[in-house]
């Protein structure tokens, strides 16, 4: 639809226009940049589209194609407000986007954020980043976030893809962070000379440069084995962190002898050290803690540091004992210790957020005082029994109250939560609480409650928060959910593991009001019908996991349905599966069930299916037609002894059928087209021999010009063999694994080699089928 020239929307003030535009939200803004010629001529909604970019946090992230992935990076605190960000619905948005910033020299800055599943993410993240045209006096800066599957069985070189980031970014970086990497990276810091935010967390890293190229730097997390594996190594820091950070988190982290040589940052703000060893024997983490508690620092969290000879830092004897630095503790915001020995009184302290876990004793937490200016406290794991103390010295205006992990008696005392009208989440997960659900009276203005593991047998005559958006509740015992007294803007709801059998009903609650439940997990209970439970016709995310429901039939799924998994259910049939018109389904999981049949008609918004685990021998002809988004089919651990299928699409981009009995391979696409297909993976099959015609590729003018992995490892194809025909496969292939190495890595994996000389993946592990 074309746009009129001018507006009257045009006549009003550039600040009026821009409240108007953040209705539109970021995905009209996007379709609004395109229209050049409309912008020309309305200069003043232009400008307040132009403030409006600019002022938003915003972000393309690739776990869009898989919804709870996305909801678990939101809830993931790191240095960027998640809260505030706006997510680009598609690549090529991004791209628009940034065009137009650049075209108009604006100042905006972009997350992009990807999970790596699978080869083909990593090279859609390079392909992503070279494709990004941004000059060198563009305004535009960058936030890179990479995740790596903890599973995942290629060995990427971090180094390469970094190199490439460098070359095509590295004048525009403003933050990198980097989760799950196990391989060997080294990190050249003066290659990202604008560089403010590193976060590295559970991922092998050295430094290969000082940092005194980070004359900017703000934010430096280290933590190689935060999950609580030792998988990683730690880091080693020989010289000195950039004087210019404003805050520090260092875990598993060695300082060695030679760090005394350089300065120490002098004007931290934040400060969190866990599980440090200090070779300088405190000579280094001590005046780091002293020095920053005398200037600036405003947050300080420490747990279990040691210095020479394995020696532990005695943190009571120098934060508590020594009264210079009792007295500049006073100025901390945030304060966390693990392991407190001796009771403290924080009365006089301008605390919002204190943190006391793994005490000894309840009496040190029990005769601890509180802050009247506490919004946030985070006392788990302390031996608490009986809260009446405790209670009474809570301030009112706590926002914040973590009591997990203690073995509270409630028949002694039941604390009044009532009276902080200020709190928005409470966590009460593995706290004993059973049967005094019901007597517990919550605040309206609970928005997150935890109470996993609590031996909680029901839920009835239970009076939830009015404000409750989030409830977590699995891990218990409860058998019957009809109507429960929810309250309708309840978006969240974990029931994993409880004893549920059905019948269930959440589509209203017990006042008749509808629910607007969006994410709903079921997974590990006794639910075996499910014609039996009443669903929320708003919900995005559904989990059935390990719900053992053998046959599912007549069964209408709602439209708003993103993701839906029901795995290890012990499925065996499914008949009359249907979506309600406008179906957006994007995931489904039937992987690890008993399927021998499936002849199911999916919506044609769907992207991924994963049938992997099953019985499956033949697929309908047209069961994969007419979808024209999807993009991951995996097939694997099934028994096909051949695979003959005409797919009608040229969407597909990921094809698993490994661990398979397949002799038989003929795999073919629409004729005269170039597909999107990036990967297969055949491996722990019976062929014999490999040819791009058996793939689809070359065959009636039909080529995967993108193909980028073929994995035939465990066959009985010869490693000469293939070598002879590699140039026959599209020249955009960059890996093609055929056998054994007779190399292990230190996961006890067997290594696969690539025969096509490629820099940023030159193995991969051998998987292990699953036998059940």
């Amino acid at each position: 639809m074309s746009l009129p020239y001018k507006m009257m929307l045009d006549s009003l003030p550039v600040e009026v226009i821009e409240k108007i535009l953040e209705y539109v939200k970021l995905e009209g803004l996007i379709q609004l940049i395109e229209h050049n010629q409309f912008l020309s001529q309305n200069l003043n909604i232009k400008a307040a589209m132009n403030q409006l970019i600019c002022n938003t946090n915003i972000s393309y992230n690739n776990r869009i194609t898989q919804p709870s992935f996305l909801h678990m990076y939101c809830r993931t605190p790191t240095y960027i407000d998640k809260n505030s960000l706006q997510f680009l619905p598609r690549i090529s948005s991004l791209f628009n986007i940034i065009d137009y910033c650049i075209e108009e020299h604006l100042q905006s800055s972009i997350t992009i954020s990807f999970y790596i599943w699978l080869l083909k993410d990593i090279d859609e993240f390079l392909s992503t980043i070279t494709s990004i045209n941004n000059s060198v006096d563009s305004k535009m800066r960058f936030n890179i976030e990479i995740e790596f599957n903890r599973g995942l069985l290629y060995n990427l070189s971090l180094n390469y893809i970094f190199d490439v980031l460098a070359d095509h970014l590295g004048q525009g970086i403003e933050s990198i962070t980097v989760y799950n990497y196990s391989g060997s990276f080294t990190f050249h810091i003066a290659r990202f000379p604008k560089l403010r935010n590193i976060w590295f967390e559970d991922s092998n890293v050295k430094f290969g440069q000082s940092f005194q190229f980070a004359t900017d730097m703000k934010t430096l997390t280290i933590h190689p084995n935060s999950f609580g594996w030792n998988n990683n190594h730690p880091v080693y820091l020989h010289k000195s962190v950039p004087h210019s950070l404003q805050r520090l988190k260092l875990g598993s982290c060695v300082i060695k002898e030679k760090s005394i040589n350089y300065g120490i940052p002098q004007d931290l703000e934040s400060l969190d050290l866990t599980r440090v060893g200090d070779r300088t024997d405190f000579q280094y983490i001590r005046p780091l803690i002293e020095q920053n508690l005398s200037n600036n620092l405003k947050e300080l969290s420490v747990d279990y540091l040691w210095g020479a000879e394995s020696r532990v830092m005695d943190l009571d004897i120098i934060l508590f004992d020594i009264p210079e630095n009792f007295q500049k503790m006073q100025q901390l915001n945030r304060f966390a210790i693990i392991g407190l020995n001796r009771s403290i009184d924080f009365s006089s302290f301008k605390l919002t957020d204190l943190t006391i876990k793994g005490t000894q004793h309840s009496r040190i937490i029990n005769e601890c005082h509180f802050p009247i200016t506490l919004k946030k406290l985070d006392i788990s794991n302390n031996h608490l029994a009986d809260l009446s103390n405790i209670d009474k010295n809570l301030p009112e205006l706590l926002e914040h109250l973590n009591i997990a992990d203690n073995p509270i008696d409630w028949d002694l005392y039941i604390p009044k939560f009532e009276k902080f009208n200020k709190l928005k989440n409470l966590k009460l997960s593995n706290t004993h609480v059973r049967s005094h659900l019901t007597k517990i009276i919550f605040p309206d203005s609970i928005v997150e409650l935890s109470l996993e593991v609590n031996q909680i047998s029901s839920i009835e005559n239970v009076r939830f928060p009015e404000n409750l958006s989030n409830l977590g509740i699995g891990s218990n015992l409860i058998k019957h959910v009809h109507r429960p007294s929810f309250p309708p803007g309840l978006k969240t709801v974990h029931l994993t593991e409880n004893k549920l059998s059905g019948p269930l009903d959440l589509s209203k609650n017990s006042s008749g009001k509808e629910l607007n439940i969006e994410i709903l997990y079921l997974n590990y209970t006794l639910l075996s019908n499910i014609q039996e439970i009443n669903l929320p016709n708003n919900l995005r995310i559904l989990n059935f996991d390990y719900c053992i429901m053998k046959n599912i039939s007549n069964i209408e799924f709602p439209a708003s349905i993103l993701e839906l998994s029901l795995s290890a259910c012990e499925i065996s049939t499914m008949k009359n599966i249907s979506w309600e018109s406008g179906s957006r389904l994007r995931y489904i999981c039937l992987s690890h069930n008993e399927l021998s049949k499936f002849d199911i008609k999916f919506p044609p918004s769907v992207e991924t299916i994963n049938l992997a685990g099953n019985k499956i021998s033949t697929v309908n002809p047209n069961v994969f037609n007419n979808l024209e988004n999807l993009q991951t089919l995996i097939l694997s651990s099934n028994k096909f002894e051949r695979f003959v299928y005409q797919f009608n699409s040229i969407s597909l981009r990921s094809l698993d059928l490994s661990f398979n009995n397949i002799r038989i391979l003929n795999v073919a696409f629409p004729k005269n087209s170039i597909t999107e297909l990036r990967s297969i993976n055949l491996c722990s099959n019976k062929l014999t021999n490999l040819t791009p015609v058996m793939i689809g590729h070359d065959r009636d003018l039909t080529f995967h010009n993108k193909l980028i992995e073929i994995d035939i490892t465990d066959n009985r194809i010869k490693a000469d063999d293939i070598e002879k025909t590699v140039g026959e496969f599209p020249s955009s292939l960059k890996c093609l694994f055929v056998g054994y190495t007779g190399e292990r890595d230190r996961f006890g994996y067997d290594i696969a080699s690539n025969i096509i000389e490629g820099r940023y993946c030159p193995t991969k592990r051998v998987d292990v089928p699953i036998h059940e």
